[in-house]
């Protein structure tokens, strides 16, 4: 059994990352809201540190992301992790704590700019971008954002291919979408955050 309750909340059709946790933060009371992913394992101080992480002069701050060191030879040309250390501005919800009246004031996730998207016949995909979205709509509104160096996650390594890597790119008009939403984090993130200079223009 776990040392601590544990709710499971089943949607009843696929809504996409956005959806799904507004429906995980608005159905809890908790002060404090932390995020994590399935394909992640947080450390063991991760959520005291990332908990004290939000003062009185933090609002919600961002945690160090980086790969198992056992699977480090899975690291390629096209695999994939996630890899922050907190200081990036992307405030991925892999690793990532809110005051829950900053998420009240902002209204969560944006699920309709955000969303599961068709690509011809092909299965919905899901677009990405919806976490950074969120953080910077509240740093835009005067909530004040931190880091939580010592709350770190560990982002399993996907070993990748050219082709699925190319399967894999359309889900990245998120982040076009993203920099049309938020100008400025084109010159934060610098040019690796798009494809071509004119798809954020």
């Amino acid at each position: 059994s776990l040392p601590f309750p544990l709710r499971v909340l089943r949607q009843d059709e696929s809504t996409g990352p956005a959806g799904a946790r507004n429906r995980g933060w608005r159905a809890t009371a908790a002060p404090l809201i932390v995020f994590t992913d399935d394909d992640c394992m947080p450390e063991p101080p991760w959520l005291a540190a990332l908990t004290a992480a939000v003062d009185g002069d933090t609002d919600l701050a961002a945690g160090v992301t980086t790969y198992p060191e056992e699977q480090a030879d899975r690291r390629g040309t096209w695999s994939y992790w996630m890899e922050d250390d907190g200081h990036s501005g992307h405030f991925s919800t892999c690793n990532v704590v809110y005051r829950r009246n900053v998420l009240e004031a902002v209204r969560g996730f944006d699920e309709d700019g955000f969303r599961y998207r068709r690509h011809g016949r092909g299965t919905p995909r899901c677009v990405n971008g919806e976490d950074t979205d969120l953080a910077w709509r509240a740093i835009e509104a005067g909530f004040r954002p931190g880091v939580a160096a010592g709350a770190v996650v560990r982002h399993e390594v996907f070993p990748s291919s050219w082709r699925a890597y190319l399967r894999n790119v359309r889900r990245l008009e998120g982040l076009v979408l993203l920099i049309k939403k938020h100008p400025q984090l084109r010159a934060h993130f610098g040019v690796e955050w798009v494809y071509r200079t004119g798809d954020a223009a």
